[in-house]
């Protein structure tokens, strides 16, 4: 996780996108855990797996951002997830 300045630029950008017309129009009707696995489409070409998901929806539900979770998972990635970020 970011900590300091880092958290607080990262989450501005996330916060800003989270709460734009385009976030609410692509994400607008979707369930929590839908929305979830629309950010690892957008970010990966997949959806995330379930106990990865179990895992994020329960710390969303718990008060971290849907914004928050996006850039978490995008600074954790490993394997073919960091390379298809990289190639963004």
């Amino acid at each position: 996780m970011l900590t300091g300045s880092e958290a607080g630029a990262g989450n501005s950008i996330v916060n800003a996108f989270e709460n734009s017309s385009e976030a609410n129009h692509l994400l607008a009707g979707l369930s929590l855990e839908q929305k979830m696995n629309q950010v690892f489409q957008f970010s990966f070409n997949h959806n995330a797996d379930p106990g990865g998901l179990a895992f994020w929806s329960n710390a969303v539900k718990n008060g971290l951002s849907l914004a928050q979770f996006a850039l978490e998972i995008a600074l954790g990635a490993q394997d073919d997830d960091i390379v298809i970020l990289q190639n963004i």
